[in-house]
Formats: C-alpha cells, sequence, structure tokens
C-alpha cells in the first residue's frame, strides 16, 4: 500500500512538471504581435458566421447565418455597419426567424456610398418558444468601398 501511494506521489509531481514544462513552452513561442483566439463553448449553437461582399457599384450584400442540430426556433439579425472615427455606426439591419435544425441565413442587398469602411455583424438567437436559450455573434471581415 506504501509503495502504490509512493508511485502515485511520483506520478503527480512528474505529471505537474511535465505540465508546467508545455506551458513555458507555450508562452516562449508567443510573439508580441501574435493574437490568441478565445472560441466560446455553445451548448445550442455549432457556428455564426457573417460575410460581406460590395460590387464595383456599391451594391453590398451582408450575409449572416447560422447552424444548429436541435430542432429550435431562431432569430438572426444582420447589421450592416459603417466605420465612425474610433467605432461603428448601423446602417442598415434585417432579422428573420427559422424553425427546425441546420443552417439558416439570411441575405440582403443595399447600396453604400464609397469612401467608407464597412463590415456585417450577424447575430443569433435559438429559442425554446418565448425562452431564448443561447445567443452569439460573429463579425465579418472589413470591406473598404
Amino acid at each position: 500500500m506504501v509503495k502504490y501511494k509512493f508511485s502515485l506521489l511520483v506520478l503527480t509531481v512528474l505529471s505537474l512538471l511535465t505540465l508546467g514544462t508545455v506551458v513555458q513552452a507555450q508562452e516562449k513561442g508567443v510573439s508580441k504581435s501574435s493574437t490568441i483566439v478565445v472560441t466560446p463553448y455553445f451548448m445550442y449553437i455549432n457556428m455564426v458566421g457573417a460575410s460581406l461582399t460590395i460590387s464595383s457599384s456599391g451594391k453590398a450584400t451582408p450575409f449572416g447565418y447560422v447552424n444548429y442540430p436541435g430542432n429550435y426556433d431562431s432569430t438572426i439579425k444582420i447589421e450592416l455597419q459603417r466605420q465612425t472615427g474610433n467605432g461603428w455606426t448601423t446602417v442598415k439591419s434585417w432579422s428573420d426567424n427559422f424553425s427546425g435544425a441546420g443552417t439558416h441565413g439570411l441575405e440582403k442587398e443595399y447600396y453604400v456610398a464609397s469612401g467608407n469602411v464597412y463590415r456585417v455583424v450577424a447575430t443569433a438567437s435559438i429559442k425554446s418558444g418565448s425562452k431564448v436559450l443561447e445567443t452569439a455573434s460573429s463579425i465579418s471581415s472589413q470591406v473598404t468601398y
């Protein structure tokens, strides 16, 4: 019994030492310009996405989608935003409701003014009846027009 406890103690100490080495190696490998992405865990939503294209004539096509496996209702809201100084202003927003599992998307068209930077924020909510179970958002890449 004493031999078992000693072996367990040795294994625990070695595991802690090894874990510390791995963490130190990861910290040394990260440069100041590296970006660390933290992805949250969602219970109901698999993925939310947003994209934006703008044609040469100024026709913006904002798109947002959500994917979820459960048989729930969902709402998708897409916001077309313009950069203003250090922030963002919503130019136009749309929303739609969907039912059932799978991937649901919302795409619209809107003409934008030149000389600006735009993006899309897509926000999806999963609902059971009137109760919101989960909400998640995604931001598209910025597009200069």
